[in-house]
């Protein structure tokens, strides 16, 4: 489930099924929709006063692909080049990426560094080598793959009340910040070990 701000001080909110089950979620688009919505109780407690103001939009096959990036006159970069699943929303950030790439390969056959197609081969390598990982996780996410693990849940619940951990979550998964530079152990064992001093303090709190 996603839910963010978007224009005229509208908010999106967006959810995610198996794919086997499209099927059966499109039986009843607005009751299964809303019915997922309440399993999250912030969301939940919203619903009351809240409108639709959007006809309801779905997606049930969405390509992943590489394709070659380049050919005489003419070259890709992000979703057209290489089109992936929606969930780590890597579109635009890619296409900054392979801009950058392709900026340095052209540069490159135009001031005879090296001949032009022989650049924008390697401009296809590096982009492959950069966007293969994030196109392997993106995919395992997709398909929803170990989202619910004993280590996943105790880490998203440890995040749960903790914002400044939360962005930095998301941010490493976005590329904003080097990956490791949240998901390496001493900070994960951090995060979990503040999660448990907090629950500590509420239970005092409490007696």
């Amino acid at each position: 489930m996603f839910a963010f701000p978007t224009n005229d001080g509208l908010t999106l909110t967006a959810i995610a099924w198996p794919h086997d089950e499209f099927h059966r979620f499109r039986s009843d688009i607005e009751g299964n929709y809303f019915d997922t919505l309440r399993m999250m109780p912030s969301l939940a407690e919203r619903l009351p006063a809240a409108r639709r103001a959007e006809r309801f939009t779905g997606m049930a096959d969405v390509p992943n692909f590489f394709r070659q990036p380049f050919g005489p006159g003419w070259a890709l970069v992000g979703d057209a080049g290489h089109h992936k699943d929606p969930l780590l929303a890597r579109g635009i950030s890619d296409a900054f990426c392979d801009a950058d790439l392709l900026a340095a390969a052209v540069d490159d056959g135009l001031s005879g560094q090296r001949p032009m197609l022989e650049a924008l081969a390697r401009y296809e390598q590096l982009r492959n080598e950069r966007a293969m990982p994030d196109n392997e996780l993106n995919l395992a996410m997709a398909h929803l793959i170990g989202w619910d693990s004993p280590d996943v849940l105790r880490l998203r619940a440890a995040l749960r009340n903790n914002p400044t951990q939360a962005s930095r979550f998301f941010a490493a998964n976005m590329k904003v910040i080097p990956h490791e530079a949240f998901f390496n152990p001493d900070n994960l064992q951090r995060v979990i070990a503040q999660a448990g001093m907090r629950q500590e303090q509420l239970a005092t709190m409490l007696d």
